[in-house]
C-alpha cells in the first residue's frame, strides 16, 4: 500500500521508526525521516532522506515539515513513532520532572507533529496520519500514570483531529501496541515472557492497512497484542 507514496517518518532511528523506514523504502515509497538532533543518521539513498528533529520544539517541527515538503513535493503519509517510557513510580511519589518529560515527548510532540501534518496534507484528497501509541493508554496499570496519561492524550488528540478533518480525505488513526519487542525492552525486562510482545513488523502491517485508499475510517485506535490486531 506504500508503493509510490511519499512518506514522512518521525522517529526514524528508533527501533519502531527504523522498521517503518525500512518497510516503506522496501515497498517502493519515497521517505523523508527524522533523526535526533544529537545523533548521526544512517546513510541516505535516492529514496530516503534524513533531517534532524526535536519533536518537542515547535520551530524544529515546523522546519522539519518545510524540509519534507521541499524534498517530497507532496506528503501523502505521516507515521509518528516518537515516544518515550518511564514507569514504576506511584502517583504519590512521582517526580514532577518525570511527568513533564513524558508529557513533552509523548503528548506535546504528538500535537506539534499532528498539527503540521494536517497543514501539509490539507491540499489533497488522500492523506494518512498514523501515530504509534500504547495499549496502556486504554488499559493503564499501577505505576504507569505519566506514561499512560500522556499516551491517552495522544488518543484523544487523534479522535478530535479526525472529527475536525472529516470529509477532507485525510484519516488520522492510532496504533496501540502491547510491549514492543525492541532491544531496549529486552534489556530492561530480561526475564519477561516475550511470547505476547509485539513485533515491529506487526506495526508495519497495521500501517499498510491504514494506508489502503479504501481504508477511510478515521479516529480509530487499532490494538495490537501478541500478533492479534483488533479495532
Amino acid at each position: 500500500m506504500l508503493s509510490g507514496r511519499r512518506v514522512v517518518v518521525l522517529g526514524g532511528t528508533g527501533a519502531v521508526g527504523g522498521a517503518v523506514v525500512e518497510h516503506a523504502v522496501a515497498a517502493g515509497a519515497r521517505v523523508f525521516a527524522s533523526h535526533g538532533v544529537s545523533t548521526t543518521p544512517p546513510p541516505g539513498t535516492d529514496r530516503l532522506q534524513w533531517a534532524a528533529l526535536d519533536a518537542t520544539h515547535e520551530a524544529s517541527v515546523e522546519s522539519f515539515f518545510a524540509s519534507a515538503r521541499r524534498s517530497l513535493g507532496t506528503i501523502e503519509v505521516v507515521v509518528n513513532t516518537v515516544g518515550t517510557y518511564a514507569g514504576g513510580e506511584p502517583v504519590m511519589s512521582m517526580r514532577a520532572e518525570v511527568w513533564d518529560r513524558l508529557m513533552a515527548v509523548n503528548a506535546r510532540s504528538a500535537f506539534l507533529s499532528m498539527r503540521e501534518s494536517m497543514r501539509s496534507l490539507s491540499d489533497q484528497f488522500y492523506g494518512r496520519y498514523i501515530q504509534v501509541g500504547a495499549l496502556s493508554a486504554l488499559e493503564p496499570s499501577q505505576g504507569s500514570a505519566a506514561y499512560a496519561v500522556s499516551k491517552a492524550a495522544m488518543l484523544h488528540l487523534a479522535e478530535i483531529a479526525a472529527r475536525e478533518s472529516a470529509g477532507s480525505g485525510i484519516t488520522i488513526n492510532t496504533i496501540a501496541p502491547w510491549i514492543i519487542d525492541t532491544p531496549a525492552n529486552r534489556r530492561d525486562m530480561p526475564d519477561a515472557d516475550r511470547s505476547t510482545w509485539v513485533q515491529p513488523s506487526e506495526i508495519c502491517r497495521a500501517i499498510d492497512r491504514l494506508c489502503d485508499p479504501a481504508a477511510t475510517s478515521s479516529g480509530m485506535t487499532i490494538r495490537i497484542s501478541g500478533g492479534d490486531a483488533i479495532h
